[in-house]
């Protein structure tokens, strides 16, 4: 279970993807001054060190935050998450990536709260030492997949489920599924957030029929590709799926990702793509 070291993989062009989608879900759901409760079921170690030597035996950040790292000319729809960026490398060259705990822990007001859940004993200590800054937001030890059954409903009544497991174990994606029918019947207005790999390995078609099942309204998936002769890391295409999607998130994030296809269509090319998956609806979109 703990075989599998995210630093390998460190911002990366999935970590920019979800990350850039997670900002601005928090971002919406913020324009109304009623507090929010975030659960971050799959938390990692919060901080990723991009000169240790795991980040840099393939340094696939190259193909993925550096891309974006230094620019200038963006919509305002990426500027807290390229803010984000910025006030963790302030000496302007590119050292450090933000995890989905500090991206959190940052976009928390007064009135928020968040838990940040962490599996792997070794990870945990160094997340709790990440966030012990900011007092809204706690780090907790544990499976991330169960964490729903105890810790939801929240007593703020309005939440996010962010869960982002590593996939380097069978079954994850029905893991995905069960936990958040799990978390369903205690809290059925919360937004549910699954980040997933794309590939021929993963049944991700069974995973969208098992989530259509739910019959959850607007349940929509977000898919991102890159094609890059240069890159060499197996996986080029991943998802995001969100359960109950707030009426003002697709008009906020297409600047976005639409932006973010132009960056990395610059060295190759990239596509995103929306499927909305309750009552059998796609709506494609490519840029």
């Amino acid at each position: 279970m703990f075989a599998y070291r995210h630093l390998y993989h460190a911002g990366n062009f999935a970590d920019v993807f979800k990350h850039m989608l997670l900002t601005q879900l928090i971002c919406v759901l913020q324009k109304k001054e009623k507090p929010i409760f975030v659960l971050d079921t799959h938390a990692g170690v919060g901080r990723y060190d991009l000169s240790h030597p795991w980040a840099q035996k393939n340094k696939e950040y190259e193909f993925g935050v550096s891309r974006l790292f230094g620019s200038t000319n963006y919509p305002i729809e990426v500027s807290k998450y390229m803010d984000f960026l910025k006030e963790e490398n302030p000496s302007g060259s590119f050292a450090f990536y933000p995890g989905s705990p500090i991206i959190i822990s940052k976009l928390l007001r007064m009135q928020d709260r968040a838990f940040c859940v962490e599996a792997n004993k070794n990870d945990f200590e160094v997340l709790g030492e990440v966030v012990a800054g900011n007092r809204r937001v706690t780090a907790k030890l544990g499976d991330g997949f169960n964490s729903l059954q105890s810790m939801l409903p929240p007593k703020e009544r309005r939440g996010l489920i962010f869960m982002d497991p590593a996939f380097d174990q069978k079954g994850e994606y029905d893991r995905i599924v069960a936990s958040f029918t799990t978390g369903l019947r205690k809290f059925a207005t919360g937004i549910y957030v699954a980040w997933f790999p794309l590939s021929n390995q993963f049944p991700v078609r069974d995973f969208y029929q098992k989530l259509t099942a739910l019959s959850v309204k607007r349940t929509i998936s977000f898919e991102f590709d890159i094609d890059d002769e240069n890159f060499i890391g197996q996986m080029r295409s991943c998802g995001l799926v969100i359960l109950n999607c707030p009426y003002l998130f697709e008009e906020s994030v297409y600047p976005a990702l639409r932006w973010l296809c132009g960056v990395f269509s610059q060295q190759g090319s990239a596509t995103f793509k929306t499927r909305l998956l309750v009552d059998g609806n796609s709506d494609n979109l490519t840029c």
